[in-house]
């Protein structure tokens, strides 16, 4: 009897140890999710949605994106990815029947005594956050009537989409000189096919992207979606986005495959801890070491390649090619202390290799110190309307002493 009891008693301390275990791992669960969540409300400006959230709001961008009630912005190209749409107008925004950022239309070739350059890149080139007469490239031809600068410049966009949009209009309208903006951002959007996967609230856009292979050679992959009908198939079945995620360096697949994802803040953070960190010091394809860009990942040798390709594509058509260094904040504070920008090493390429650029740290590097230098740029990075004067008034008299050294132009 006694042995019975004995065993019962075990049995019953078994199953509290067990329960307790059980709870114990319940508890500290709970309390990581708890944690976790906690941790996440103090990270802002990181997105740490659930995957139905994200690719809900995905659908309601796409059905904007494809509604003919609103006027667009933005079109869906088969070639580009996309480009601002021609003869768009808002209180701030203006395109000419090119799709050109300007409020004119420019005749076949340039009148005669003047400079034309045609600007290519993304939105430091088109002017984001700051009103038509208020973008650099706007206030250049402003400042002299003999100066035409046609601003090709699109949002989001690498140096792959402004090379592509080059090799498809840059010559229609003959440029002297022509004129490829580039900014920290740029390094990583030629290894990116969605805009969305780079950031959850971005442009819900596909793009072209070339790969590079050991030799240097380059192979064009066309926008995985690319017309109408390919948004409305992403619509009808969001889920399918995971199928374009080959060849893109931002996909996160615990994000878009991990049915965990969904549930648990404490998934979410570590996802985004372990990736972030993988990127930024494992990764053999990370877009920077240190401060600085690095020289050995696919990213880097596609901008070189591409910068590459696009002078020499410029100097066939008959014109100038002329790389323009556009900085962002962080390379503006670090151009004024001293320290190396953050595309120094880009830089030291297009040097050693001849070609031909100038670097739009110099326009803030030796300007007096001020309490307020963040009037320079605008919220979202972009430069603001003093932060666009600044700029030129530094390019617009490089640009023509460039252009004086070759004979074009004004003459």
């Amino acid at each position: 009897m006694q042995t019975g009891d004995t065993g019962r008693r075990a049995r019953k301390r078994r199953q509290r140890f067990i329960i307790f275990q059980a709870a114990s791992v319940l508890f500290v669960l709970l309390l990581a999710e708890v944690g976790s969540r906690l941790l996440m409300w103090k990270l802002p400006g990181h997105d740490f949605r659930p995957t139905s959230e994200i690719l809900a709001d995905q659908s309601r961008a796409i059905q904007q994106l494809l509604d003919t009630n609103r006027q667009q912005a933005i079109e869906i190209h088969a070639k580009l990815g996309w480009r601002y749409a021609p003869n768009f107008k808002s209180p701030v925004h203006q395109l000419n029947s090119m799709a050109l950022r300007s409020a004119r239309e420019y005749s076949p070739k340039p009148p005669s005594h003047t400079l034309r350059i045609a600007a290519f890149g993304d939105s430091y080139v088109y002017g984001s956050e700051v009103d038509n007469p208020s973008a650099w490239a706007a206030l250049i031809e402003a400042d002299d009537s003999h100066v035409e600068l046609l601003n090709y410049g699109v949002g989001g966009y690498g140096v792959d989409q402004a090379y592509l949009r080059y090799l498809l209009e840059g010559a229609d309208l003959h440029p002297q000189i022509v004129m490829m903006g580039f900014t920290t951002d740029d390094i990583g959007r030629v290894v990116n096919r969605y805009r969305r996967f780079v950031d959850g609230h971005d442009l819900v856009l596909f793009k072209p992207r070339y790969l590079i292979d050991q030799k240097g050679d380059l192979t064009l992959l066309d926008a995985p979606v690319h017309d109408r009908q390919g948004y409305e198939r992403v619509l009808a079945n969001p889920q399918e986005i995971v199928r374009y995620a080959e060849h893109d360096y931002w996909y996160r697949a615990s994000v878009y495959e991990n049915p965990l994802y969904e549930y648990s803040g404490a998934v979410r953070l570590v996802s985004w801890l372990t990736t972030r960190a993988y990127r930024q010091q494992f990764d053999p394809e990370r877009l920077y070491k240190g401060r600085v860009v690095s020289t050995t990942s696919s990213a880097f040798r596609l901008n070189v390649a591409l910068l590459q390709r696009f002078a020499q594509a410029v100097q066939a058509a008959g014109a100038s090619p002329i790389v323009v260094m556009l900085p962002d904040p962080e390379s503006v504070r670090a151009a004024r202390t001293g320290s190396p920008t953050r595309y120094q090493p880009l830089i030291d390429h297009l040097r050693n290799q001849q070609i031909v650029f100038l670097d739009g740290a110099e326009a803030f590097r030796k300007l007096p110190q001020r309490s307020d230098d963040q009037s320079w740029f605008a919220p979202e990075g972009h430069y603001s309307a003093a932060g666009n004067r600044i700029v030129a008034s530094w390019l617009g008299p490089a640009i023509k002493e460039y252009a004086a050294r070759l004979g074009v132009g004004t003459k």
